[in-house]
C-alpha cells in the first residue's frame, strides 16, 4: 500500500529530560561538538499508534577538552489512520513497518527534535549548534554519532 502523509497524526510530544552542565567556564565557545543520537520506536496496532523516542547527546569541546554536555529525550506519538496497510506481520507475531512510513516517522521525529533543542540550546555554549540534516534512514539502523 502506498504511503499517503495526510493519514500520518502527530498526536503526542513529551519531553521526557533535558539536561545541560557546563565543565569549564559557563559561555565558552566551543570549536568543536561531538553527537550521539539513539532512536527506538513502538507500534501499538490495537490503537493505531505508532511511539518513538529520541535521544540527543552533545558534547561541546575546546581544545579537544570537553566543555559543556547536554542530553535530551524526547517521545513522540504518532496515529496512523491506515497503520493496518503498511505493515506485514509475521507467524511468530513480527511486525514490519514499510520502509516509507519507517522513513516519514523517523524524519517527523527529528526534524521536530532540531527544531525543539534550537529553541532549548538558546543562551548556553551550545546556542550556535544546529542538528545536522541527517538521512533519516540512518536513525533506523540504531546510534548514530557525528562529530565535527
Amino acid at each position: 500500500m502506498l504511503l499517503k502523509p495526510e493519514k500520518i497524526h502527530l498526536v503526542n510530544y513529551n519531553l521526557i529530560s533535558g539536561q545541560i552542565s557546563h565543565v569549564g567556564e559557563d559561555f565558552e565557545k566551543p570549536d568543536g561538538f561531538s553527537l550521539g543520537i539513539k532512536f527506538n520506536s513502538g507500534i501499538y496496532e490495537e490503537n493505531n499508534w505508532i511511539v518513538t523516542e529520541i535521544q540527543v547527546d552533545l558534547q561541546a569541546k575546546k581544545k579537544k577538552k570537553n566543555i559543556a554536555k547536554a542530553r535530551y529525550e524526547l517521545r513522540f506519538q504518532f496515529e496512523i489512520e491506515n497503520l493496518r496497510e503498511l505493515i506485514e506481520k509475521s507467524d511468530d507475531g513480527a511486525i514490519k513497518v514499510s520502509k516509507a512510513l519507517g522513513n516519514a516517522i523517523a524524519s517527523i521525529t527529528y526534524s521536530t527534535t532540531r527544531g525543539v533543542l534550537l529553541v532549548r540550546y538558546q543562551g548556553t555554549t551550545f546556542s550556535e549548534y544546529l542538528l545536522p540534516v541527517i538521512d533519516p534512514n540512518r536513525l533506523l539502523e540504531g546510534e548514530l554519532i557525528l562529530k565535527s
